[in-house]
């Protein structure tokens, strides 16, 4: 989509430009950025940025960086406990919580340092709880929150430890996005595609793309995730999109690592 394209590459080298703006001694392009867009209907890629600017056989970061994604990770933790009985208005205590692994205790705290107690779920994943997000997964394991993420689309490995909760592990951006659309199109994995197919001059069709679909979550609990996820939006963490004049649904998770 040559006008998403334009847009991603615009909102890339301004936002990466901005930052590096704050960041002492950055020099030349120091801070980098990715971008991607798919349709989560069919997973056809609609813009993809691999860096601030293109380079002829660079390295691409929006399909080959694999980075942390922080608590952008965390709605696959939700998925699970949905699929597990639990529901947006389950409660969960979003207090400090320490965990013992390998002999050694972990203890994740929340970004503000602030904790405020018993919570939904909705409440708890709207404000990005770190505490609320490692008892949930504690509760419904990790190994059942790593096969989740894995059904939706995660194709790099997951080793099911607590910080799996908070996002410890690293994926690529297309990925992470792709593995998102189940909970935008009512629960169907999609394999994210540049080609739809090749056809000869004269029209004939060489190849095709397979548009087969495998149904990985429940149509109501996709409903839920996405709703939980306009709620991050409307009152969470990613409230400024409101503040910066983005009007009509939006369903988003934020993430910092």
């Amino acid at each position: 989509d040559a006008t998403a394209q334009r847009a991603a590459e615009r909102a890339v080298a301004r936002q990466a430009a901005a930052i590096q703006r704050r960041v002492p001694n950055a020099r030349g392009n120091d801070v980098q950025g990715a971008f991607v867009a798919i349709s989560p209907e069919d997973g056809g890629i609609l813009a993809l940025v691999g860096g601030r600017e293109h380079v002829r056989q660079g390295f691409n970061r929006a399909v080959a960086a694999h980075r942390q994604p922080g608590s952008a990770f965390k709605p696959f933790v939700y998925a699970a406990a949905l699929e597990r009985g639990y529901t947006t208005a389950s409660m969960v205590e979003d207090e400090p919580v320490s965990i013992e692994q390998n002999g050694r205790i972990w203890q994740p705290a929340n970004a503000d340092g602030r904790y405020l107690g018993s919570m939904t779920f909705r409440e708890a994943l709207a404000r990005s709880s770190n505490a609320a997000a490692v008892r949930i997964t504690r509760a419904v394991g990790e190994q059942r929150v790593a096969e989740t993420a894995r059904r939706n689309g995660i194709t790099s490995k997951l080793t099911p430890v607590p910080s799996i909760a908070l996002g410890s592990l690293e994926v690529t951006p297309l990925e992470l996005v792709s593995a998102y659309a189940p909970f935008a199109n009512g629960g169907m994995r999609v394999e994210p595609h540049l080609v739809e197919k090749v056809e000869t001059v004269d029209g004939r069709v060489l190849w095709q793309r397979s548009a087969e679909q495998v149904r990985v979550m429940d149509p109501r609990d996709a409903f839920l995730i996405t709703s939980m996820l306009q709620s991050v939006v409307d009152q969470g963490t990613a409230r400024s999109i409101r503040a910066s004049g983005v009007r009509g649904p939006v369903a988003g998770k934020t993430g910092t690592t």
